[in-house]
């Protein structure tokens, strides 16, 4: 059998080292155990590794006293260290522990030394290399997914996940990760922005994010600042989405448009083209004549979007559907793509009216009631921060594991993917 180990990036068969024998023991195992008052016998209640030791026995080789010396001291400098990887290497059999040198002996005869390093080590070995878990993307509340684990001792996930869309985008919403096996599960609860990215790392024990920035462009509470060309506006304060109502508008006869104007907003916005995307939450009502066709965003740098404006036709709803009738609607702009058309030269940096329309696919078009509520530009962010949960880590136990997502959104788009460390005894 063949010997190799590295400590802290350094291989202790290197030129002039040589192991001689791995004993990599067997771990300790906490026994919580409790006896019987008023029988004989014990109760065990729970059983965890602590730690193991690993012996390694080796020997330097070289042609002089002085190089023997420097190997030494070599060897002694990159033993330093708490808690460094020690990969230790049985032929094709590749374990992973942390560890730290906590003796270091040796005998030297002229210029050959023989020396045995013991480690303190975590518990369990893993596998060098992630093995890769199979999920996909989330879409509906209380799905489960099943992966085969390996190795000889329960793993923990290392998962990532990418919010690509959630509603409601407003509100405090929870998402849970649990393996019902094993009893375990955590929660994460958040205003979760579109593009909030998840890491969740059941080695370190950590949650992290990249956090979307929100920020609001309109609550659509009231129709102070708010127009129409073809349509009488109002308040609705029964059907909105989110505070305390949505802007109605009621077309009194047929026409291509049916429009929400904010012109001339006091200060500029910045809707440049790296500012991220707006979510457009508009309920579409069942058309009282004609058909709709598409949605189109203008915004414009004037006191109106007649000139020095730009617009985008949007045929799909965030998700890729078709825009529903009778049917609330989520309209992804993203400002980073190509316009469908610019007059004149805006300036996307200070931007000064917007207009939203519902474009029929003629001109005998009406709708009475559509409503347009909380508009919120979303950018997504390339610094982590630190993120609070609830619960524990799950387990991935052997073999056929489920592990099952669930939330309270309304909507969700979520990529998810995994990994895990094989896990060894």
């Amino acid at each position: 059998m063949t010997y190799y180990a590295q400590f802290n990036n350094f291989f202790l068969n290197s030129s002039g080292y040589r192991i001689d024998k791995i004993d990599v023991g067997t771990p300790k195992a906490n026994i919580n155990k409790y006896e019987l008052v008023r029988a004989d016998g014990q109760i065990v209640t729970s059983q965890n590794y602590n730690q193991r030791t690993i012996k390694i026995t080796g020997n330097i080789n070289v042609n002089s006293l002085d190089d023997m010396y420097i190997k030494l001291d070599t060897l002694k400098a990159n033993l330093v260290g708490i808690d460094k990887n020690l990969d230790v290497f049985f032929d094709s059999s590749k374990r992973r522990y942390i560890a730290t040198v906590e003796n270091f002996s040796y005998k030297t005869e002229g210029y050959y030394c023989t020396w045995e390093i013991i480690f303190t080590a975590d518990a369990l070995g893993r596998e060098l290399d992630y093995a890769n878990m199979s999920f996909g993307t989330y879409i509906a509340s209380g799905t489960t997914y099943t992966n085969n684990i390996e190795g000889s001792y329960k793993s923990t996930p290392i998962l990532r996940l990418t919010v690509n869309e959630a509603v409601p985008f407003w509100t405090s919403a929870y998402l849970e990760i649990k393996n019902a096996v094993t009893n375990q599960r955590m929660r994460i609860t958040k205003t979760w922005g579109w593009s909030d990215i998840v890491d969740i790392n059941g080695e370190t024990k950590s949650v992290s994010i990249y956090p979307t920035a929100t920020t609001l462009l309109d609550d659509c509470d009231t129709v102070t600042s708010w127009t129409s060309s073809t349509a009488t506006l109002s308040v609705d304060a029964a059907n909105m989405k989110q505070g305390v109502g949505a802007i109605k508008a009621v077309m009194g006869s047929a026409n291509q448009f049916c429009n929400f104007s904010r012109l001339n907003y006091a200060t500029t916005v910045d809707l440049g083209a790296a500012i991220g995307y707006i979510i457009v939450p508009i309920f579409i009502p069942t058309p009282t004549a004609g058909a709709v066709s598409y949605l189109r965003w203008t915004m414009g740098s004037d006191a109106t979007t007649a000139t020095n404006s730009l617009y985008w036709n949007i045929t799909t709803q965030y998700d890729g559907s078709a825009i529903a009738t009778n049917a609330w609607n989520y309209i992804k702009v993203n400002l980073a793509t190509s316009p469908t058309l610019t007059t004149g030269t805006p300036v996307r940096t200070a931007i000064k009216s917007i207009n939203i329309s519902i474009v029929g696919t003629s001109a005998t078009m009406q709708l009475n009631g559509a409503l347009l509520d909380y508009l919120a530009i979303q950018k997504a962010s390339i610094v982590s921060e630190a993120l609070d949960y609830e619960g524990t880590f799950p387990d991935l136990n052997l073999a056929s594991c489920s592990i099952t997502l669930t939330d309270e959104f309304t909507d969700r788009s979520i990529a998810v993917t995994g990994t895990y460390y094989k896990r060894y005894l």
